[in-house]
């Protein structure tokens, strides 16, 4: 279950006591994991939910879902025929603005159309987590911006600025991490652009006079070869090859001190819906360096540091500065604390809830 997914649920099963929810998952145990109240229940994904994928079942459907008034569908995998009100989150739709950045071949290509054509037809209605996202979807898919609503992410209790050393150093050789080092946190995809990240900071290193690593924290999917373009070659090309650690995945409870423990996080992705990782950094204190395009610079607004992603040299002196300029950063730590405390998973619970009562009296 991914974090905005888990967030929304736990948050509105805090809120709501009187709407009756439906969640269709694979999780067992769900209901008891996540303490949910009377007014929730839990379907497998064996019974009617899998009929949501296929054609044919038009008859059947009025009788299948005649308990469910409206259907939120959680990313764009939406059903072939809609059987209710229909409201689908999108989080970014990079795969139709960048296809080289997502698309592994024309397999896949067909695939990811046939899926947003569905997406398209079976919806009433859009949740955007940012004003960017909206904007590219209705401009891509010629949507009725009345139908498209913008909620944004929010940030989790959790990720606060940690002050126990102990712990932070605990955490930092858990994933073999020694000394200072500016952090990256992210799907390892070709739209996070990580050669370019890679290539910057070994031009950066060479630029101050103190020792630091960059971490890299992310799974990396050798199924998908095509999301990793030149990242060997770039790690062949670098002075300091054993200064980039790959971490891996790390579990969410050890990123607020990985992101404490980091100088600075550093996101020079080319396309973000909106960015989660960079407002979490945020949220620990831990100063930013974003990508001066797509939804970087609604959500991060001017508690960031901007660069422009295809300029490595750029990005390095970028880097270099803010690695040379404490007291500077000290101030963009107050700042990026300012504009964290902006976004709650509570307050996405809220307007996710509103937008639903709006719905069911349209």
């Amino acid at each position: 279950m991914d974090r905005y997914v888990y967030e929304l649920i736990r948050n509105l099963n805090i809120i709501d006591f009187e709407t009756k929810y439906v969640l269709f998952s694979k999780i067992m145990g769900l209901k008891q994991k996540l303490g949910l109240r009377k007014n929730f229940t839990v379907e497998g994904m064996r019974g009617r939910f899998r009929l949501i994928g296929r054609n044919g079942v038009d008859f059947l459907g009025p009788f299948l879902f005649n308990d469910i008034d409206l259907c939120h569908f959680t990313t764009g995998d939406v059903w072939y025929s809609h059987f209710s009100k229909t409201l689908v989150t999108i989080h970014d739709i990079g795969d139709m603005v960048h296809p080289e950045l997502f698309v592994g071949d024309n397999k896949d290509r067909k695939r990811r159309e046939k899926l947003y054509k569905y997406l398209v037809t079976n919806s009433d209605y859009y949740i955007c987590v940012s004003n960017f996202s909206k904007n590219e979807f209705c401009s891509n898919f010629n949507i009725d911006r009345k139908k498209v609503y913008v909620v944004y992410n929010g940030v989790g209790e959790s990720f606060r600025p940690m002050s126990d050393f102990d712990l932070i150093n605990e955490t930092k050789k858990k994933y073999a991490i020694c000394g200072d080092y500016i952090l990256f946190v992210g799907a390892l995809e070709a739209k996070k652009n990580i050669s370019n990240l890679i290539a910057s900071y070994d031009k950066a290193a060479k630029k101050v006079n103190r020792p630091f690593k960059l971490v890299i924290v992310g799974k990396y999917d050798a199924s998908k070869p095509h999301q990793y373009p030149s990242l060997d070659s770039t790690l062949k090309r670098i002075r300091k090859r054993g200064d980039v650690i790959f971490t891996g995945f790390a579990d969410d409870k050890d990123l607020p001190f990985l992101y404490s423990g980091a100088y600075i996080s550093v996101f020079p992705s080319i396309y973000e819906g909106f960015g989660l990782p960079a407002l979490e950094s945020m949220a620990c204190g831990t100063p930013v360096i974003v990508s001066n395009v797509s939804a970087f610079p609604e959500v991060v607004a001017d508690a960031g540091i901007y660069i422009d992603p295809y300029d490595v040299e750029s990005m390095s002196e970028k880097i270099a500065w803010a690695l040379d300029s404490p007291e500077v950063m000290e101030k963009y730590r107050e700042k990026c604390l300012r504009r964290a405390s902006l976004f709650s998973w509570r307050k996405t619970a809220i307007a996710t809830l509103k937008v639903y009562r709006e719905i069911w009296q349209a």
